[in-house]
């Protein structure tokens, strides 16, 4: 047998002892440049030799390799180049990394690479921005050239679009779509579409909850290989339901098994469905087993866990994990420094919270450059409260690189341009219109529902073009049933005042859209639907009804309704007789809360005598403090009570700086007081004497 190392061979005649020369023009005949022949055949080495080394266990020597005959265009070193920057093998994590060279070997048209760089796009892997819309594309690649999973992966890119698109034709076509790839790929025995379907069974949204099914397909997903399905099923097992008993053993053996078998990024999601409290049917162990779990999936290197356990250590459990913020930081820091932006977001924010703002400008704006856009807009909100006008350019910048895709960044580029910054720009109305009109088109869920609520409140007041009160109802509907409640509490106001000519006040249906919000507790919905009681009903269980709105609203904080109750137990309502003296009640409660018109309404009382000793000193005293809180009203009333000299000497000087104040506010009555005044004044100086003011009695009532 020859020798597999010193060969004989005959080339033009060339034979040196055994070993071949090789003339150097025949090299060059085969082509020596990159794409050619010979650096084929070397990259298909080079591979190789990656291939070899990476079984042998010497990951360094098979980067190399791989990167040579990746560099040479070699689709599947690139590939498995991926895959090492995609995991820790090479040291921290690096998603980015494995993306770039991922994704020519993508373009190439091979099809395990396309199908990974949809993956990483649609699940967020290594801390990259998800996007499903780029992932799309890579998923249906791999999936006409038959990858396993892709169709898993690609029927639960679009059921996740049905959700956030729920109700619109874009929705429903994705919807059916996605069922049918995850029921095609499950019947296949794809354990990942098990999982994904048996999930989607589970979630109401979805319309289609089977319980039953579920467990099945879960079940079969487990034996499939694919632990994470051991949490959805140890859940159910949990729940009653459906003639199912509840079998704590059973959910106790599942999790049991995840945390011996399954690997750290497994052990992450334990983790967090462990911390994941306000389920129907919360995993046994809860916080401390939380804990254990994510410690060891974070001594495995895993980033996700170190984030969870630095938002778990910071904020803690009441009575049973105290705060440890050195330690939180500890693992916010390690996350951070492989790169997650959530990890140094979460730092900003900490920072952020103990005042210390200039710290976390610097943590949120090195999130965001780790390609976290809600860290810009962290970032830009701190630079916008600076108030300097390199700062607010800055904040824009930051919002501008985001706000294409991340629709909170154009949610703030729109309130920015709708409010203006005090003495360095302008407030731009058309411009926030443009933002937010991007905003919903563009965006899903609660941003979307908020971005319509914000443009239907320009609409109605016509800032920044025509009023259309039509278009923001639609706005606004559509907010509502997205759960926006504040679009709820617009609708009710538009249907309460109407739009005249296109709509007139409808009650009836006001008071439905406020139910809608105060049953998701908005404290003004309470408040409103207290007034309407009061307005439409009759009889003592009326006024009950309105109090307790009242009552309730300001325990959610919206202190506006302790001034609401003193108004209507003053005046009274629903076919009842006010009573002033439990008026004053709510009326001291509401300024005790810093509503500036409590302070005016008391004074209201004590200058009429209602329900106290009549008493013009301290009425005056009161509506000082309601004009220097910034109430418009009461410093209309100081300035009249200066002028008349009611509760104190007359001052004509200090009479017209209130006064005047009061206008620019918008009071009308202080013009025509001042008009008074003046003529007085004017008289006084013609006549040689004193000065006599003479203006009508002071108007009964409180604003």
């Amino acid at each position: 047998m020859a020798n597999p190392v010193f060969w004989r061979l005959r080339v033009k005649g060339i034979l040196l002892g055994g070993i071949v020369a090789v003339p150097l023009l025949m090299v060059g005949g085969c082509g020596g440049a990159p794409d050619g022949f010979v650096a084929r055949g070397l990259s298909g080495h080079h591979y190789l030799q990656g291939s070899r080394h990476k079984l042998q266990g010497d990951i360094d020597a098979a980067a190399d390799a791989w990167e040579r005959a990746a560099a040479a265009g070699h689709v599947k070193a690139q590939y498995q180049l991926a895959h090492l920057h995609g995991s820790d093998l090479l040291g921290p994590r690096d998603q980015e990394a494995a993306l770039a060279v991922a994704r020519p070997a993508a373009a190439a048209g091979y099809a395990p690479a396309a199908h990974y760089v949809g993956m990483s796009l649609l699940y967020g892997w290594g801390g990259v921005d998800r996007d499903p819309a780029a992932a799309e594309p890579y998923l249906r690649e791999a999936m006409a050239a038959d990858v396993a999973r892709a169709r898993a992966d690609l029927g639960t890119l679009l059921l996740r679009r049905a959700q956030d698109r729920a109700g619109e034709p874009a929705g429903l076509t994705a919807a059916a779509e996605g069922w049918a790839l995850l029921e095609a790929a499950a019947d296949d025995g794809e354990p990942l579409a098990q999982l994904r379907l048996g999930e989607a069974l589970l979630d109401d949204s979805h319309g289609r909850r089977d319980p039953t099914r579920a467990a099945a397909l879960l079940t079969e997903a487990l034996d499939g290989g694919i632990l994470a399905a051991a949490l959805p099923l140890a859940r159910l097992k949990l729940a009653p339901g459906q003639g199912r008993p509840v079998d704590r053993a059973g959910a106790e053996a599942l999790l049991d098994r995840v945390e011996r078998e399954a690997p750290p990024h497994v052990l992450v999601d334990l983790g967090l469905a462990l911390l994941d409290e306000d389920t129907e049917a919360p995993l046994p162990g809860g916080v401390l087993r939380a804990r254990q779990v994510l410690e060891r999936a974070a001594e495995a290197g895993r980033t996700r866990a170190h984030t969870a356990l630095g938002k778990l250590l910071a904020e803690g459990r009441p009575g049973v994990l105290p705060p440890n913020p050195a330690a939180a930081v500890a693992h916010l820091r390690a996350a951070a420094e492989d790169g997650n932006g959530e990890a140094t977001r979460y730092m900003g924010l900490l920072l952020r919270d103990q005042g210390r703002a200039a710290e976390a400008l610097d943590w949120f704006t090195k999130a965001a450059a780790q390609g976290h856009a809600q860290a810009a807009v962290e970032a830009a909100r701190l630079l916008i409260a600076r108030g300097d006008a390199a700062s607010v350019a800055r904040a824009i910048a930051l919002l501008r690189a985001e706000a294409e895709k991340h629709v909170p960044a154009a949610i703030e580029l729109a309130r920015l341009a709708r409010d203006g910054v005090p003495g360095v720009m302008a407030a731009d109305q058309a411009r926030a219109r443009q933002w937010l009109r991007h905003a919903v088109a563009h965006g899903s869920g609660p941003a979307a529902a908020q971005a319509a609520t914000d443009l239907g409140r320009l609409l109605v007041r016509g800032q920044g073009g025509a009023a259309d009160p039509l278009a923001a109802r639609t706005l606004w509907a559509r907010a509502a049933a997205d759960g926006q409640t504040w679009a709820a509490l617009e609708l009710g106001r538009l249907y309460e005042r109407g739009a005249a000519p296109v709509m007139a006040p409808d009650p009836a249906r006001a008071r439905h859209w406020y139910r809608i919000a105060a049953a998701g507790d908005l404290a003004q919905a309470h408040t409103a639907l207290g007034r309407l009681a009061v307005a439409q009903g009759q009889g003592v269980e009326s006024v009950r009804r309105a109090f307790g709105h009242f009552s309730r609203a300001a325990a959610l904080g919206h202190a506006w309704a302790l001034y609401e109750a003193g108004k209507v137990a003053e005046t009274g309502g629903a076919g009842l007789a006010g009573d002033p003296g439990t008026a004053l009640a709510w009326y001291q409660q509401a300024a005790a809360r810093g509503v500036d018109a409590a302070h005016g309404a008391m004074a209201s009382l004590y200058e009429r005598g209602l329900g106290v000793a009549r008493d013009p000193v301290r009425a005056l005293a009161l509506y000082r403090v309601g004009a220097e809180a910034g109430n418009a009203w009461a410093a209309y009333k100081v300035g009249r009570a200066l002028a008349e000299g009611r509760g104190t000497p007359a001052d004509p000087v200090a009479a017209r700086a209130w006064l005047a104040r009061a206008r620019a506010e918008g009071v009308t009555q202080a013009a025509t007081a001042l008009d008074r005044l003046d003529a007085a004044t004017a008289a006084e100086a013609g006549a040689g004497g004193s000065l006599r003011i003479t203006i009508r009695p002071l108007e009964g009532g409180a604003p």
